[in-house]
């Protein structure tokens, strides 16, 4: 036999009839034979057998064979057969070569059986298989096996699943019409396709790793808290040499002698281990633990735990005045804060004074004359909280005397301040006013200044304005527009706004807008946060309100607006200069700065 052309994919094979069956996949049913007895159907399909011995030699119904193309696509053709190559029982049908025109005409008005039989030969199960094939032209569909859909001329066997190995056979009989031009030469066409299967592998028995994390959300700075780990076997299979390790971070501390290994052994199916950890908490932040499990066969989970560790935030602050005579009492207040989130733990409080001062009282503290030291104790601060110690001094010597502050907790943070007070000989009655001024303000006593008639800053022979330095220039203010003076609040930062605006402050039940003067006029500042504090001003041509930052207050003076001098350089907010007692004093353009665009844009309502 001489093979058929290779193509790819070949999925299907010829099966050759036996001795039994006719010698064909794809045949033509004979006319009637010579002696007028009719037999429509071949033998194999009646269970007849009938032929006789034939050796080579095409036949009307000559063998042929079944290849697989591309898609996978059944073609049913005619090949050649070499001589001697087959022996098979094969139906008595005569060459149709031999018949005359009247026999060939009279064998067309019979029913044709022809079909099909293949063997699959895929590897693997194919599953949604079809077989398809177009009815001759001008002919009468009689009987189908399998049972199959037709629609229009074409015939469609659904076969669903078929297996390797798995032989199928076709069978169908029509019935030529008036007219029909049957040749033994046409080939029967049937396509054949269908959908590959997917295969998947997964194991039988699997051991299972699987752990959660339980434990504090939150935790203050410096206790402890206990997370808990509960580790279970998930799978269906045991689990041996468990073990679980953890990884913690920088902000949490273990006990002494506490181990960050835990060997668990076998752990069967469903079994459920429990550990458990002691931590301290050391820094501020999220903290996370990482738990690692390990185990036979591979097995591996991770687990995280987050905290987030709170911390106090303290505030030490040492209001006082900054000038003093010779054998003068002064008063300083120690004003401690915790504005953060955590209790703070048990703290003392040391002030160191310099020679130049003499301790004339103090309360719940203690004094060692030897290191001139005062120190206090006190217990946890609650969150939001303030505690104030007030210390009297006697000036004693000349010069400047210091002051020097240091807050310690338990957990061994420190926090750091320092004052300065200028002793000199005697001060003249003006300049005491204006100490005692500045320590009222200082003490956030709400001093109401007579509001001037007309304009905040009309023109007058002489008028009081509050002096003030940023940097190393000196400027002023009217004092009806002034509503306080004081220390820097505690401030909460605002975002996406310009950096000279630090943020609002709640000054005495009203949220106000703290600004930094420096940065609004795009000048230098001092950077000394001992002597800087706020001026609370308002506009009196709108609800303005707002705390300027400035570097240092001088004093209250009283300026003759009519010596004003033009600046060198323009500027929208200040209106001159004036010379008052040696000093090149600044006036700022109080309405226009309160109500400009700039301002205005962050006005709180």
């Amino acid at each position: 036999m001489t093979p058929p052309e290779e193509e790819e994919n070949i999925s299907f094979e010829l099966v050759l009839p036996g001795a039994d069956e006719p010698s064909s996949i794809g045949w033509l049913a004979p006319p009637s034979p010579p002696d007028g007895n009719e037999s429509p159907l071949p033998g194999w399909l009646n269970n007849e057998t009938s032929g006789e011995e034939f050796r080579s030699g095409l036949v009307p119904s000559s063998p042929t064979i079944i290849r697989k193309v591309r898609q996978s696509t059944l073609i049913v053709r005619r090949d050649e057969i070499e001589r001697d190559a087959l022996t098979a029982k094969a139906p008595n049908v005569p060459n149709a070569s031999t018949l005359p025109p009247e026999a060939l005409k009279k064998a067309v008005k019979n029913p044709l059986v022809y079909g099909l039989i293949a063997k699959v030969s895929l590897p693997r199960p194919a599953f949604q298989f079809k077989i398809e094939h177009d009815l001759p032209a001008n002919v009468a569909l009689l009987d189908v096996k399998p049972k199959a859909a037709v629609v229009g001329n074409r015939i469609i066997w659904s076969f669903g699943r078929v297996d390797p190995g798995q032989e199928i056979r076709l069978q169908l009989v029509i019935q030529p019409e008036e007219g029909a031009v049957i040749n033994p030469s046409d080939l029967a066409v049937f396509e054949a396709g269908y959908k590959q299967s997917l295969h998947f592998q997964t194991p039988i028995a699997r051991p299972r790793l699987s752990a959660v994390a339980d434990g504090p959300i939150e935790m203050p700075m410096g206790t402890w808290e206990t997370v808990r780990l509960q580790i279970r076997n998930s799978g269906n299979w045991p689990v041996k040499n468990a073990i679980v390790r953890g990884l913690l971070p920088t902000g949490l501390k273990l006990g002494e002698n506490a181990p960050t290994q835990e060997e668990i052994g076998l752990l069967l199916p469903g079994e459920v281990y429990e550990f458990s950890y002691r931590v301290r908490a050391t820094q501020e932040g999220p903290q996370t633990i990482l738990f690692e499990l390990s185990g036979s066969d591979n097995t591996s989970c991770q687990v995280e735990r987050t905290i987030v560790v709170l911390a106090p935030k303290l505030e030490l602050r040492i209001p006082g005045p900054i000038r003093a005579a010779q054998d003068q009492e002064v008063e300083f207040q120690l004003e401690l804060s915790n504005f953060g989130r955590a209790c703070t733990e048990q703290y003392e409080v040391y002030l160191d004074y310099s020679a130049h001062l003499e301790p004339l009282k103090f309360e719940r503290g203690s004094i060692d004359s030897v290191r001139r030291r005062l120190s206090w104790t006190g217990p946890a601060m609650q969150p939001n909280s303030e505690v104030s110690y007030p210390v009297r001094f006697k000036t004693a010597q000349l010069g400047i005397a210091e002051l020097n502050v240091e807050v310690r907790t338990a957990s061994g943070a420190r926090i750091k301040s320092s004052r300065s007070l200028t002793i000199e000989k005697q001060t003249d009655r003006k300049r005491e006013i204006q100490e005692q001024f500045i320590a009222s303000m200082e003490a956030r006593l709400n001093v109401g200044f007579p509001a001037v008639s007309g304009a905040a800053d009309a023109t007058v022979e002489t008028s009081q304005h509050i002096v003030f330095s940023i940097h190393n220039s000196d400027f002023a203010l009217p004092m009806s527009v002034v509503r306080e003076v004081g220390r820097a609040p505690h401030t909460t930062p605002v975002p996406n706004v310009p950096d000279w605006l630090v943020g609002l402050a709640n000054i005495r039940g009203e949220i106000v807008s703290v600004v930094d003067l420096a940065g609004f006029l795009q000048i230098n500042s001092s950077g000394d946060t001992a002597e800087k504090r706020i001026l609370v001003v308002r506009s009196q041509q709108s609800s303005v309100q707002t705390a300027l930052i400035v570097d240092r207050i001088r004093g209250l003076r009283n300026l003759n607006e009519q010596t004003l001098q033009p600046m060198e350089i323009a500027s929208p907010f200040v209106r001159g200069r004036v010379e008052s007692q040696g000093l090149e004093i600044s006036l700022l353009q109080t309405e226009e700065m309160l109500n400009s665009p700039q301002m205005r844009q962050f006005e709180i309502y």
